[in-house]
């Protein structure tokens, strides 16, 4: 019985450092994948392409912007790897897709903003008819209100 238990921790203790490695390799190559000159930073479009197919051009610059800890623009692969491949911010918020779409900073959201929010396999119709529902005054933007923030708080942290 010892024989096996320490076994089965002489295993664990060696498969640890094997998984690790091997999850940092990969981390590698698919920083090599998206780093598209070559020098070693990405930048928020190539970081993107190191994210999940189906996340939002918002969600994917939340985690860029926790990732790039030294705040220089460029994740470098030590952020990223330290980050797990940008992994490790936890979800944004609805006030934090508001203001990473909101790209002109005018405290609304026109359509290709919005669209940002969205995830990137959403149909050009079902963005139309989504944006048309939450633009109530139709004014051809979105206030925090009606993008669902607020709820007679001020915008965009009070």
């Amino acid at each position: 019985m010892n024989k096996v238990f320490f076994s089965a921790v002489v295993i664990l203790g060696l498969s640890s450092p094997l998984a690790s490695a091997k999850f940092g390799r990969k981390l590698n190559t698919k920083f090599d994948r998206a780093d598209i000159n070559s020098d070693n930073m990405l930048t928020e479009i190539e970081f993107q392409g190191t994210q999940n197919k189906g996340m939002s051009v918002a969600f994917c610059r939340f985690r860029f912007r926790a990732t790039d800890t030294n705040n220089d623009t460029f994740v470098s692969r030590e952020e990223f790897i330290a980050s797990r491949g940008g992994n490790t911010q936890g979800k944004p918020n609805r006030a934090d897709l508001f203001v990473l779409a909101d790209q002109n900073d005018d405290d609304v959201l026109d359509i290709s903003e919005y669209g940002d929010t969205l995830g990137p396999r959403t149909a050009a119709a079902r963005v139309l008819k989504s944006f048309g529902k939450r633009d109530k005054d139709s004014s051809g933007g979105l206030t925090p209100r009606e993008f669902g923030i607020g709820n007679g708080f001020p915008f965009p942290f009070g």
